[in-house]
């Protein structure tokens, strides 16, 4: 499985799903509501500890923070074209001239 740094942002919407569900059963003390907080805590660590796991093997394994493979590009993709900003600028530039007139 290749790690992407951007797994990072699945975890966070996460936290506030646990944190509401913790705060519901303080509210409404219900037993099952509780298991529910509880169990989605284990899953979050796990989650957590799974992520950082491999981002220390993809670090180590100079599969990310390595030359060639920042800019969200990774093996077997297509590596980023140089001179893309410059084109983008340029295309920028036409278009509000053309808005200008």
């Amino acid at each position: 499985m290749m790690f992407h740094p951007n797994w990072w942002a699945f975890k966070f919407p996460d936290v506030g799903f646990t944190l509401a569900t913790i705060k519901i059963e303080r509210m409404f003390e219900n037993a099952v509501v509780g298991w529910v907080g509880s169990v989605t805590t284990t899953c979050l660590a796990a989650t957590y500890l799974f992520g950082v796991a491999m981002c220390a093997s993809a670090g180590l394994g100079h599969k990310i923070i390595s030359e060639g493979r920042d800019k969200d590009t990774y093996l077997g993709e297509e590596q980023p074209k140089f001179g893309q900003e410059e084109d983008i600028v340029v295309k920028f530039q036409e278009k509000t001239r053309m808005i200008e007139w």
